[in-house]
């Protein structure tokens, strides 16, 4: 008797979706996709992926630092369609049996179709700019009711306290100590 053993490996799963800001100009230009074993990047097809409301996605296999053959790949698109705080949804349809589509590294199972998928912000805020309104004209905030409008690229869940502004900002002459901002008794 001849008996013919097959090996069925389960396919890539992809474990989480997010959203990058590679270049920090506050706009949405890839999503970051953990799987759950690595993938042979020379198996990816870009245009397989479709990420919602944005155009020309794209896959390389170093992006963002990236190494080849890992859990880990950035699908990038075109830059400045979603500001930092949208989430897109992402699709997978292999789009020919011929496609070598997204292969596991270990076993050759493929990647399955889905849609709608979630994704989760990974893309910090970005401080798009700063106005300034000072009663005195001069260079520092000296008088009642002078203020500083911050504009991010995207909502905040809270405003930022002293310690994050301390943290945050670079403060003229090179001061380094922590306490370069008036306690306003609302941050430490």
């Amino acid at each position: 008797n001849v008996w013919t053993l097959y090996t069925v490996c389960p396919p890539p799963v992809v474990l989480t979706r997010e959203t990058a800001d590679l270049d920090n100009d506050g706009s949405l230009d890839a999503l970051k996709l953990t799987f759950n074993e690595a993938i042979q990047d020379s198996s990816v097809v870009a245009n397989d992926f479709d990420v919602s409301g944005v155009t020309g996605e794209a896959f390389s296999a170093t992006t963002n630092g990236d190494t080849a053959d890992n859990t880990v790949i950035y699908l990038t698109f075109t830059d400045g369609t979603h500001h930092s705080g949208v989430l897109p949804t992402l699709a997978y349809t292999q789009d020919s049996p011929t496609d070598a589509d997204v292969t596991s590294l270990v076993g050759g199972g493929t990647l399955a179709n889905f849609s709608g998928a979630a994704t989760t912000d990974g893309a910090k805020p970005v401080l798009l700019a700063a106005t300034a309104s000072r009663a005195s004209g001069a260079g520092f905030f000296d008088a009642a009711g002078e203020s500083l409008d911050l504009v991010f690229s995207e909502t905040l869940s809270g405003a930022p306290t002293e310690a994050n502004l301390e943290a945050a900002l670079t403060f003229a002459g090179g001061a380094t100590d922590s306490d370069n901002l008036p306690s306003t008794g609302s941050g430490s």
